[in-house]
């Protein structure tokens, strides 16, 4: 039996190839901080045993979303008159408190939460275009 990481099952795996495979019943097996195998449930039950498993029933194994532009810190802003067209929301709201409130501590403060939201959604790379980018890296 082999050594692993970290096993990952699903009901579904998507491997993302051009055929656009759909695996059933399937586990991704992790080893060095690299897929080492993707292989059906039962096949990795019997070839490999794992420091930790999670995922069965019920899960769907992807690769990680890339959000490729982000406000991330404007997370603090959210709720502020957002039901105005886009011109009188950004000149009437967000710049003058932008201008007077957006510091760097502002964007370390605001970016838990925004972050906290992103892998809740799957997200596991973006790329900021917000003030601060170094605190935000």
């Amino acid at each position: 039996m082999r050594e692993a990481d970290l096993i990952v099952e699903g009901d579904y795996v998507l491997p993302i190839d051009k055929k656009g495979t759909v695996l059933r019943d399937a586990s991704v097996v992790i080893r060095d901080g690299k897929i080492e195998d993707i292989l059906p449930v039962g096949k990795a039950k019997a070839l490999y045993s794992a420091r930790e498993k999670v995922g069965g029933s019920n899960y769907l194994v992807m690769p990680g979303f890339v959000n490729t532009h982000t406000h991330a810190a404007m997370v603090a802003f959210r709720g502020l008159a957002d039901d105005l067209p886009l011109m009188k929301w950004l000149r009437k709201y967000i710049w003058p408190r932008e201008s007077r409130f957006v510091t760097a501590d502002f964007i370390r403060k605001s970016l838990p939460l925004a972050l906290a939201e992103m892998i809740a959604s799957g997200i596991t790379t973006f790329a900021d275009m917000y003030f601060f980018q170094d605190v935000a890296a």
